[in-house]
């Protein structure tokens, strides 16, 4: 799919602010298509602008947002379906989808939007795509493995978890929560407040009930905290 041409049709805009790029689409549907089908050329686009891109749609609340970080990480090193067809020219592309994710994994690695999978029984982090750890800042040595019980709120956590085991998804489900972030003076792993909307669906991973969620926005709301 040729990005200029699409947003140059009818029915897309799109317009330079700064160094961010921000893209107006038709619908929801097409903004999530755009991401689909150009998301290498959108992260090309973060990466010269060294700012964000922008995706809204008519009535959007919450654009889809890719930002320079993502696209540092996501394009210098090789996705993950490049890694495991390298050796095997004949590999068929429907062998990375997991029947008990209902996902391809790949999609999952390759998505531009944080992605988490965690155990719902201690929170432990069992996989995180490069753009959550980019939001958090930190390396996968660092990140995966850790408990996410430390970045939410637990009555809240207990009752998310809750309507997942109950309705098996949460659809654009907005709460409270904290993210990790470094501070530059003292060097110290902190948290801070943000406001976060996100997509979740309760799967089966590696034998283990677990929260797969999909970030689609996040606002800092308030003080950092320790």
């Amino acid at each position: 799919m040729d990005l200029l041409k699409l947003l140059n049709s009818p029915g897309w805009s799109w317009k330079l602010s700064g160094r961010n790029c921000i893209i107006l689409a038709p619908s929801h549907d097409d903004a999530t298509e755009l991401l689909e089908n150009c998301v290498d050329s959108l992260l090309s686009t973060a990466a010269v602008l060294k700012g964000n891109v922008q995706i809204g749609w008519r009535g959007c609340k919450r654009p889809f947002k890719i930002t320079p970080e993502m696209a540092k990480i996501m394009m210098s090193e090789p996705s993950l379906h490049e890694k495991i067809t390298m050796n095997q020219p004949n590999s068929d592309p429907k062998n990375n989808l997991l029947p008990e994710l209902g996902f391809d994994l790949n999609e999952l690695y390759c998505n531009p939007l944080p992605v988490y999978i965690n155990q719902i029984s201690d929170q432990r982090v069992v996989f995180a795509n490069p753009a959550a750890l980019a939001a958090q800042g930190k390396k996968p040595i660092e990140f995966l493995g850790e408990s996410a019980a430390a970045l939410n709120d637990p009555d809240e956590l207990e009752r998310r978890d809750a309507m997942l085991i109950r309705d098996g998804f949460l659809s654009e489900y907005q709460y409270n929560a904290l993210r990790w972030y470094k501070d530059e003076e003292t060097q110290l792993w902190r948290r801070k407040r943000m406001n976060f909307c996100s997509n979740f669906r309760r799967i089966n991973f590696l034998g283990e009930s677990c929260r797969l969620a999909i970030v689609l926005q996040a606002v800092e709301t308030g003080k950092a905290v320790g």
